[in-house]
């Protein structure tokens, strides 16, 4: 499958506070997962840690915001582990956030401590029986990290997802033209099986190998590129990463190569032809 996140790394981490330790670390949420990330395997979220779990590449497209989708819980409702999530551009994590005291000091330690407010900061709280919750996220273009922090005293896992929308659906910014040039690559491919196939049909026991393969590449290319469209725009409208659909897509990529190595190779080894006139310009002409 073309390029879905697959995991993306966090920046470098910074030194060791006393009064807590801060680990950026990526989960792995599936590539593309359109821009819904889901958590369901992930390891627990230490006591008096902070973590990168996602990033999210946002493209302003005018003054409507984006839409942030939240909605986390505790995995088993741990009311001594302060869980909260924090989104932000990347660019200010670490303006925002203080790598030494991110859970306060001695006398306020058990909630996250921003160092300064500011508008393109998201903060939701992650309790047992909380609300899902809808923002609009209004930083402009660049990279969003999806924090989750950890600020009491036990450890606890997360479950829950976080989606962002944008004017056009949940794909991100990087994969939305992959669906137009997909789109447009199989009207490719079926004007050329049209103008290939239609004429091979007639002198089809007559053609040599490559030439009936290159009316079989140009089938199997519209039922790619057709497959991989349908698998983009799935994930535009629901945010959903479709396993079917990509093996769907998948299969007749692998197949179109095999179609290709052969067309070249299966002539070349040919057993009729290897050395009398006759073969060696059929062999030409094939190439």
């Amino acid at each position: 499958r073309p390029s879905r996140p697959a995991a993306r790394p966090p920046p470098a981490a910074r030194s060791m506070g006393a009064w807590g330790k801060l680990s950026l670390a990526v989960a792995v949420a599936g590539r593309a997962l359109g821009e819904t990330v889901s958590f369901t395997n992930i390891d627990p979220i230490a006591t008096q840690s902070l973590q990168q779990q996602y990033r999210f590449f946002v493209r302003d497209n005018g003054p409507r915001p984006h839409t942030l989708e939240i909605d986390l819980r505790p995995d088993h409702g741990d009311d001594k582990a302060n869980l909260e999530a924090l989104i932000l551009p990347e660019k200010e994590l670490w303006d925002t956030i203080d790598q030494h005291h991110f859970c306060g000091l001695s006398g306020e330690r058990g909630q996250l401590v921003l160092k300064k407010g500011s508008p393109n900061v998201i903060r939701y709280q992650i309790a047992k029986g909380g609300q899902a919750a809808t923002f609009d996220l209004k930083g402009g273009s660049g990279a969003y990290a999806l924090m989750l922090s950890n600020c009491g005293n036990v450890d606890s896992k997360v479950i829950g997802k976080v989606g962002l929308k944008s004017l056009h659906g949940y794909l991100p910014a990087h994969d939305l033209p992959k669906r137009t040039l997909y789109g447009v690559l199989a009207l490719v491919y079926f004007a050329m099986a049209v103008a290939w196939g239609i004429p091979a049909t007639n002198w089809w026991n007559q053609l040599f190998v490559v030439q009936k393969h290159i009316a079989l590449v140009t089938v199997v290319g519209v039922a790619e590129c057709l497959a991989y469209f349908v698998l983009y725009e799935l994930e535009n409208v629901s945010g959903e990463f479709h396993w079917v659909c990509f093996l769907l897509a998948a299969f007749p990529s692998v197949y179109k190569v095999l179609l290709c190595f052969r067309a070249l190779i299966a002539p070349a080894l040919s057993d009729d032809l290897s050395g009398d006139e006759e073969g060696c310009s059929h062999m030409i002409l094939s190439v």
